[in-house]
């Protein structure tokens, strides 16, 4: 019998009858593309000829200029009305939203349609690619390895597609996400993130499978449904979901958190009089209410008994139990591949996570993905003879940006930018800007690029509070472009001194652009503050130097004034845990607990800006693209 766990069964039922019958693209001949093929392939994929995109290369599209009216979508139920002002195409749409990186409103989150052409050609498509090529087991080179009967390989890809189960965890939903039914309409809302999750289970209907949230990962409940899944071929959760999972401490507090809260509830029923009423509603927004009917919920008695096992177990010696239960979770997943962004991971995590999962260095069961609410699925490690290069799957038409100039992916001579894309969506949208930095590793056959993929700085429009800094516009991001100098990844810059120096991780390191570039960094000093200051000053500067960092930057550090503060604060007003709780209960998105490497402030005198957007948003053509 299969098993499925799930939080909104409804939600994928809508997912199965809508990709029922959808195949998407052949992926497997995409591994043996030259150069020239690939061109052609992303041309005739879009719809959208050469001489368009040349003809439109100036042009610059900002996602907020095609998405809907978030603020008819907020609505729990909206109008007749409403759905005529957003000129849906689908009697029964499914409406993806953002994260809300850059600020915590709701109302400036961006929303998109996935048509049922988009939903083919363009998402389909590229999850099976993903997928697909996660579920196959070589390792050294693609089946077959002949590049004049791709189909051989096809077939053998077709044959590796219920070969276990898979786990998947979500961010929890905004109050409105799910499926709602107006009159004859069904309406679907949810994260961009959720929608590949989705789309992966209607996929392969036969996989046992599991969709739960971030927030119960760590809950006794969630470690026992993975464990009841049987041989677990994918996982597709954050990278430090399982580094935690190896972390016996972080696993015994979520055990004891699932059952106090079970404890709270017991007595909220058993008590069932109006004086509860106030600690219902504040239990309605709990992480692990929807576990409280587990048997009911799950129709699963062999999981069930063992709950209360284990919960049995846990009262009586919670260390041995966690224990246990560790062992087992890395039996269930040392033939699984991993489905995850690996962006800001650095050696101790990669050591860590190689040790939980069971990999060899060189032969991580590993599948890289860059997949974007606007554009959909971009690219991944779909060749596992390569599997540390993420290859650019021919669905749209990238464009690289730097210093001014733009050219197709295939033909630009820098090596990395500002990526563009071109897609067709009922009509081409020309150059939207990702906000994100890739770097180019191969261009002359199907382009590949390397898995770090970096965030474009961009101004922060979150309530903050600011303590022991200077007044000004607050700056995020990976890849900063200042006047003297750019940073083309914070995190090098983070990695270098945390390896070296005591560093308050609470928080994050500062550069302030004034008229003289200087770097609060947050270093616990010892006694004798005043003595050891400028010394060890000077010690981070040397240590800085010495970093793998650009030249440029290596030049500008020179100059600059280091300072030593470990008082200082730059952190969400109400406090992080505030943030949580309203993410978990949808009233905020999942973007602001995002935590930075580095932030830049600009200190406020007009003369010294960072470029908000990235090094060629100056030179975008204000006559933007738009619906026709």
């Amino acid at each position: 019998m299969k098993i499925e766990y799930d939080t909104d069964y409804l939600l994928q039922n809508i997912f199965n009858k809508k990709i029922k019958g959808m195949k998407g693209l052949d992926w497997i001949n995409w591994l043996y593309y030259d150069k020239e093929e690939y061109e052609d392939a992303i041309f005739k994929n879009t719809g959208i000829e050469e001489h368009q995109i040349i003809s439109n290369m100036e042009k610059t599209t900002q996602s907020r200029d095609f998405s809907l009216d978030g603020n008819l979508l907020l609505k729990e139920n909206p109008t007749d009305e409403d759905f005529q002002n957003l000129k849906l195409t689908d009697k029964n749409p499914i409406l993806i939203h953002t994260s809300g990186t850059s600020g915590g409103d709701l109302s400036k989150l961006k929303w998109f349609e996935i048509t049922d052409n988009s939903m083919e050609n363009l998402w389909v498509s590229g999850i099976r690619a993903i997928y697909d090529s996660s579920f196959l087991e070589w390792y050294t080179r693609p089946y077959g390895g002949s590049s004049n009967d791709p189909k051989n390989d096809l077939r053998d890809t077709r044959n590796n597609r219920n070969k276990g189960a898979m786990v998947f965890l979500i961010p929890s939903g905004l109050q409105i996400d799910g499926v709602s039914k107006l009159d004859d309409t069904y309406l679907t809302r949810l994260y961009g993130f959720e929608l590949t999750q989705r789309i992966a289970v209607a996929l392969y209907p036969k996989s046992n499978y599991l969709i739960d949230y971030y927030s119960k990962a760590y809950s006794l409940s969630t470690i026992l449904k993975i464990l009841s899944l049987g041989k677990i071929a994918i996982i597709a959760v954050p990278y430090n979901v399982i580094l935690n999972w190896n972390n016996p401490k972080k696993l015994k507090e979520g055990f004891e958190k699932e059952l106090k809260d079970m404890v709270k509830l017991t007595k909220l029923v058993d008590t069932n009089n109006s004086e509860n009423s106030e600690n219902s509603e504040s239990l309605k927004d709990s992480e692990t209410l929807d576990d409280k009917k587990i048997k009911h919920n799950d129709n699963n008695t062999e999981f069930y008994n063992d709950y209360i096992k284990y919960k049995n177990k846990f009262e009586q010696n919670p260390e041995k139990t966690v224990k246990e239960l560790q062992n087992r979770l890395k039996e269930q997943l040392k033939d699984a591949v991993l489905i995850s962004g690996t962006t800001y991971m650095i050696k101790r995590q990669w050591d860590d996570l190689r040790s939980f999962m069971g990999w060899e260095k060189g032969q991580e069961r590993l599948t890289n993905v860059y997949i974007g609410s606007e554009i959909g699925p971009f690219s991944a490690t779909i060749n596992k003879a390569d599997n540390y290069r993420q290859y650019v799957m021919p669905l749209t038409i990238p464009i690289l940006e730097r210093k001014n100039s733009r050219e197709l992916l295939t033909r630009s001579k820098y090596d990395y930018g500002n990526l563009l894309i071109s897609k067709m969506d009922g009509y081409p949208i020309y150059n939207i800007d990702t906000g994100d930095v890739i770097t180019l590793l191969d261009k002359k056959r199907i382009p590949k690029i390397s898995g770090e993929i970096l965030r474009a700085n961009f101004k922060v429009n979150l309530d903050m509070v600011v303590k022991n800094l200077p007044k000004g516009d607050i700056i995020a991001g990976d890849y900063f472009r200042l006047k003297d100098f750019e940073i083309v990844n914070s995190k090098e810059i983070t990695s270098c001194i945390s390896d070296k120096f005591n560093l308050d991780k609470n928080n994050p390191i500062i550069l302030v652009n004034s008229e003289k570039y200087r770097l609060i960094v947050p270093i616990k000093l010892e006694k004798d503050k005043a003595t050891v200051q400028l010394e060890l000053a000077q010690k981070v500067k040397e240590e800085l130097e010495v970093c793998p960092i650009d030249d440029d930057l290596k030049k500008a550090l020179k100059d600059f004034e280091i300072e030593l503060n470990e008082n200082i604060a730059l952190e969400p007003k109400g406090g992080r845990e505030e943030l949580l709780k309203k993410v978990k209960s949808g009233k905020m998105p999942k973007g602001v607990l995002k935590k930075w490497n580095l932030y830049v402030i600009n200190e406020n005198d007009k003369d010294t800006k960072t470029n908000e957007n990235n090094e060629n948003n100056k030179k975008a053509n204000p006559n933007k693209n738009s619906k026709k």
